[in-house]
């Protein structure tokens, strides 16, 4: 049965759930899990940066999945629609560590102005967009979706989320 991008979101909205992490969307930056989860997608972002300085393509799609994946938690507790991270609205303006700035400035400014949330939901949708950018450059070149969707069943398999052992 052949997969569509929106299965991989699913999926990862799916395992997030499953192990019981945040089932349901927080008050927006009020919660712990939340800024622990904007770490982690900062830790992926790093590790994918990391991966292209060593020239290792196959690491950097691994890492790439995990951003985006991670990007899924967080755009969930901000209460996102998840789905609208599988759409690829074209390149994208700024590269992933200056959008991933971008979010942390945003999450902290609607944490205190709630209707600065319209922000925050545009600037997960750029943290996307550049991330679907990074995918589609010669040194990564990959199917997103299809990534995800290998490290999200492998997760469910073995019972942990990805990223740990816990």
């Amino acid at each position: 049965m052949p997969h569509t991008q929106e299965d991989a979101f699913a999926l990862a909205l799916q395992s997030i759930q499953a192990r019981g992490w945040h089932a349901e969307a927080f008050p927006l930056a009020t919660h712990a899990v939340l800024m622990a989860e904007v770490v982690h997608l900062g830790e992926e972002v790093g590790e994918f940066m990391d991966a292209l300085r060593r020239n290792d393509g196959d690491g950097a799609r691994v890492e790439l999945a995990d951003c985006m994946i991670c990007l899924v938690s967080v755009a969930h507790l901000c209460a996102f629609p998840v789905e609208h991270l599988g759409i690829r609205r074209g390149q994208a303006m700024a590269p992933m560590i200056v959008s991933y700035g971008e979010l942390c400035r945003s999450i902290r400014c609607a944490r205190d102005l709630p209707e600065r949330v319209q922000g925050l939901h545009q600037a997960i949708q750029r943290l996307a967009d550049s991330i679907w950018t990074q995918a589609g450059q010669p040194r990564s070149n990959m199917d997103l979706p299809a990534v995800m969707r290998r490290k999200l069943i492998a997760d469910s398999e073995r019972g942990y989320r990805h990223g740990g052992g816990s």
